[in-house]
């Protein structure tokens, strides 16, 4: 099985013309492919999860490690799964691992690390707004002694430098929105290098900006409610230990499964744009779901 390729033709063409994205479609069809394996999912999380957990033992390298080489694996382990359930060519579950074989994740420790090193540029002016206002200060003397340290001065969110910091998030989450197809560009579009995949996300997003923020939006609200139900039916069932344990259990997964959906539908929207995967292989169909079916 090879990884599909997608035209960067194809991504200029929609750059210079712009699309119709149909997010809240493919929003509906993101859930629908991480239903179909929820399992799958969960278990995949399950081991991403313990292996950071155990490198969160060994100071610094292992934290390093965790954080910019087993989650990038995470994030392109998750995409692949979703394009082979979309495509029709989900097997097993050692799918999550098929692109150790193809030295494409690579590509996603590149776009993270890049991707984090500009969020760090951009926000500078927030930590050093954050380092004058006493915040910074103030959370590590919470840090070494949570009981001691005096609460946080709340007044303080309304200073003068504390307005660095709300102006300062309209330019994070223009790129953060702006990156949503980097990881599928690294995944799917061989020729661009690292830097490209992150820009040309950029130029592809800003087209339909307000729609790809109203797709998070869309998702933040439904995570709210369903956590907010979950937590209300918690309460009411807090005398019997036993019921609640397993309905704070059962919010933790839903609210997982409502993340990942994330991408799921990103997957679907990319790959609706692009044309990528739009004839799967003859006869080889996942039964329970396929592209037609989520057209």
């Amino acid at each position: 099985m090879e990884v599909p390729r997608v035209d960067p033709e194809r991504i200029e063409y929609l750059i210079e013309n712009g699309y119709e994205p149909l997010l809240f479609d493919a929003l509906m069809k993101g859930f629908r492919l991480t239903m179909k394996h929820k399992w799958a999912f969960l278990g995949f999380f399950m081991i991403y999860l313990l292996i950071s957990l155990a490198l969160a033992g060994i100071p610094l390298l292992g934290q390093l490690i965790a954080t910019f080489v087993v989650q990038p694996f995470f994030m392109a382990g998750l995409i692949w799964a979703y394009y082979l359930i979309w495509a029709g060519k989900w097997r097993e579950f050692g799918n999550f691992f098929d692109l150790l074989r193809f030295d494409v994740w690579q590509r996603f420790v590149g776009v993270y690390v890049l991707s984090t090193l500009i969020f760090l540029l951009v926000y500078s002016p927030s930590l050093f707004a954050l380092q004058k206002a006493g915040i910074i200060d103030w959370y590590f003397s919470y840090l070494e002694d949570p009981f001691g340290t005096e609460p946080l001065d709340l007044s303080v969110l309304a200073s003068g430098s504390f307005v660095v910091v709300w102006l300062n998030l309209i330019p994070i989450i223009y790129l953060a929105v702006g990156y949503s197809f980097a990881y599928y560009h690294a995944l799917f579009v061989p020729e661009y290098g690292i830097w490209q995949c992150l820009e040309k996300s950029r130029q592809l997003v800003t087209r339909r900006w307000f729609d790809f923020f109203g797709y998070y939006l869309a998702y933040l609200v439904i995570a709210l409610v369903a956590g907010l139900l979950l937590t209300l039916l918690a309460v009411a069932t807090s005398e019997i230990m036993l019921v609640s344990t397993l309905v704070l259990i059962v919010m933790l997964v839903v609210l997982f499964w409502i993340g990942m959906s994330v991408y799921a539908g990103l997957l679907v929207a990319f790959a609706e744009l692009t044309g990528l995967g739009r004839e799967p292989e003859q006869g080889t169909a996942d039964e329970e779901v396929s592209s037609e079916d989520l057209v």
